[in-house]
């Protein structure tokens, strides 16, 4: 998830469940994962601490909040999401 030697900049959405544990799991554990900026939007507190001490910056919100999704998809290179279903609505007009 490195392009040459820049960072790639990327949003982990609903993160905290099974797949997302494991999907995240996944990225800490590739040799370049100090290069990566990995951003997370979770609900709560609790959540978003547990997240820093992995070293992921964590979004406190919901992947509900239209301006929560469309703030945190504008900074980032790369979006993963783990839920069932995403309202398409709210990437109208954002390059896929």
């Amino acid at each position: 998830m490195v392009i040459g030697q820049q960072a790639l900049f990327s949003l982990l959405i609903h993160c905290s469940g099974y797949i997302g544990g494991a999907v995240v799991g996944r990225l800490l554990r590739r040799p370049d994962a100090a290069r990566l900026d990995i951003r997370a939007i979770v609900r709560s507190p609790e959540k978003a601490e547990k997240l820093k001490s992995f070293g992921i910056s964590p979004i406190i919100g919901s992947h509900n909040d239209e301006n929560v999704m469309v703030k945190a998809s504008e900074e980032v290179d790369v979006i993963i999401a783990m839920v069932s279903f995403i309202l398409t609505s709210l990437f109208a007009g954002l390059p896929c």
